[in-house]
């Protein structure tokens, strides 16, 4: 089996990224989930979505929900607005 030049590259510039991200500074867990944390958090939100259950018969029923939150997700209101028989539904 031969190896071709291009393989050659590959593998020394993959070699090279692994020393080169290892020498890197290390976070530690708590900055890191932090960090997540921050980007996660918004001060408010809308959004509207479609949900799509199979019943027990095995027919699809699709849902349009309108959701808001506030309070960097803290608090928030989801409201049904299709179909008819439960648009206006809403959970806190």
């Amino acid at each position: 089996m031969s190896v071709t030049t291009m393989e050659r590259y590959s593998w020394r510039r993959g070699t090279l990224a692994i020393i080169w991200l290892a020498a890197l500074p290390q976070e530690d867990g708590a900055s890191w989930l932090a960090r997540i944390e921050a980007a996660e958090r918004v001060p408010h939100a809308y959004s509207v979505m479609n949900q799509t259950i199979t019943t027990s018969g095995g027919s699809e029923r699709t849902f349009t929900i309108r959701n808001w939150s506030a309070q960097e997700g803290d608090v928030g209101l989801m409201a049904y607005t299709e179909p008819r028989r439960v648009a206006g539904d809403r959970i806190l």
